[in-house]
């Protein structure tokens, strides 16, 4: 059975997630206000805006990590209340077992769920195999570029087949040219495996490399100002520029230079023509 095949399974599509009316607030400071988004089962959302709007808040709140203030989560009809198996998580920082191979890290999941140490192990070579480290099953991180390590993390958090694959800045630390490796690799992961991924990004060019919805949130408190649909459809070059300015917008209104309408701040409305 090929790995798509598996992850798709008998029964309706999994990984539709549902955010409605989320409202998120640290020590009554808004993080997220009326934060409304709903995707299908296998697409590659990319969640951008400023720095500081809450892309990772609203990432943890689908993962299970933040609490919602108000409003709910849904994964495939069923409310996120706690973390669970059906979402994979992949963080930025690499957070393999530094004393583990790369087949015992990828194992680990399914041996804590019950699997004894054969099926484990044959489960984890598959996904050794998907994100191209075969020959390096034996290896211990240390061993490994930043590149390998975060495809075992990848390949960590897919062996338990969730149904929606969160990741949080997975390439910011690496250097430019594994970056792009990694944009090829997660791409080429996403469709072998159809599983939904959910992509937090500060990086325009990234976004538009491998997602297929961009989702332009709006300056702290976070609501969803765009939603895009990449499809090929849009010249590259007008998209990515049409990104930066919302971006820039977004800033100056986070800096109190725009107000929400999107004048300058203390503008007045002009006066309308008619008869």
């Amino acid at each position: 059975m090929s790995l798509a095949a598996e992850f798709t399974g008998i029964g309706p599509p999994r990984g539709a997630i549902k955010i409605d009316s989320l409202i998120v607030s640290f020590d009554g400071r808004r993080v997220a206000e009326d934060f409304d988004l709903a995707t299908a089962p296998g697409e590659f959302v990319c969640l951008l805006g400023p720095s500081g709007c809450g892309k990772s808040t609203v990432l943890n709140a689908v993962a299970g990590f933040v609490r919602p203030t108000k409003g709910r989560i849904l994964l495939d009809g069923v409310e996120v209340v706690a973390p669970g198996a059906d979402r994979g998580m992949v963080f930025q920082q690499y957070s393999l077992f530094p004393w583990k191979t790369v087949l015992e890290n990828v194992a680990f999941g399914p041996r804590m769920t019950g699997a004894s140490r054969a099926p484990a192990y044959l489960k984890a070579r598959e996904y050794i195999d998907l994100i191209g480290l075969t020959k390096f099953a034996d290896a211990f991180p240390a061993t490994l570029s930043g590149g390998m390590q975060q495809r075992v993390g990848i390949a960590r958090a897919l062996v338990n087949r969730p149904s929606v694959l969160l990741m949080d800045e997975p390439f910011g630390s690496l250097d430019a040219q594994n970056r792009r490796i990694m944009q090829r690799e997660v791409r080429r992961i996403w469709e072998q495996t159809g599983r939904t991924i959910l992509f937090v990004t500060h990086a325009i060019e990234e976004a538009v490399a491998i997602g297929t919805t961009l989702i332009m949130l709006s300056a702290r408190p976070s609501r969803v100002r765009e939603r895009i649909r990449n499809d090929g459809q849009m010249d590259r070059t007008k998209l990515i520029d049409d990104l930066n300015t919302m971006i820039m917008e977004e800033v100056e209104r986070q800096q109190g230079r725009l107000d929400p309408a999107g004048g300058e701040a203390g503008d007045k409305p002009q006066p309308q023509g008619g008869s």
